[in-house]
């Protein structure tokens, strides 16, 4: 199933409390100065923080294209 996810639609789920945190990367996307812009700068700052969430918490990591 091909789904189209928006930005709005995480910002919505977080704010609702259904993801408890999103790391956003949309690498041709400017609208946002100073944040990461590709999935492997995201993970290199958030790094210790997912494995804990992963190992600890079996936290789910999704991603969509």
């Amino acid at each position: 199933m091909l789904m189209t996810v928006h930005r709005e639609d995480i910002e919505r789920w977080v704010a609702d409390g259904v993801l408890t945190k999103a790391c956003i990367s949309f690498s041709r996307d400017s609208a946002m100065p100073g944040a990461p812009r590709y999935v492997q700068d995201n993970i290199h700052q958030y790094g210790s923080h997912l494995a804990h969430l992963i190992h600890d918490c079996s936290a789910t990591v999704s991603y969509y294209v």
